[in-house]
């Protein structure tokens, strides 16, 4: 566990390892947004097929929404990924989907929002 107070970090492993603990620069808004802006879901050349949300790992949630407002997926697991699919499996019509993004960035509570286009 992390004891931030100790300021000591302690876990277990079933081998001999050698681990080293580096600091990071602080995350920003811009490292949440996924760089795919135009995805093409369904296509068989493997491309652009989903938008990435990095640097998310737990606590969060993902709504994607339509051009009318209604919420069409929700990711709260990672990986933090859209596929272009909607909450039953099934590829969404080509247009404009919001994203809005809830998590706890840099220990702040944190909505971000941006749009990816869906290209069929």
């Amino acid at each position: 566990g992390i004891d931030t107070n100790l300021k000591t970090i302690e876990t277990k492993t079933s081998h001999f390892s050698l681990f080293a603990i580096f600091s990071s620069k602080a995350l920003e808004e811009r490292d949440f947004r996924p760089a795919e802006r135009i995805i093409t879901p369904g296509y068989i050349d493997g491309l652009n097929d989903s938008a990435m949300f990095d640097s998310l790992y737990d606590d969060f949630e993902i709504k994607i929404f339509d051009i009318t407002g209604r919420v069409v997926k929700k990711i709260t697991e990672s990986p933090a990924e859209w596929d272009g699919k909607d909450g039953n499996g099934n590829v969404v019509e080509s247009g404009i989907y919001v994203y809005q993004l809830k998590a706890n960035i840099n220990g702040q509570k944190k909505v971000i929002s941006g749009v990816i286009a869906v290209a069929k």
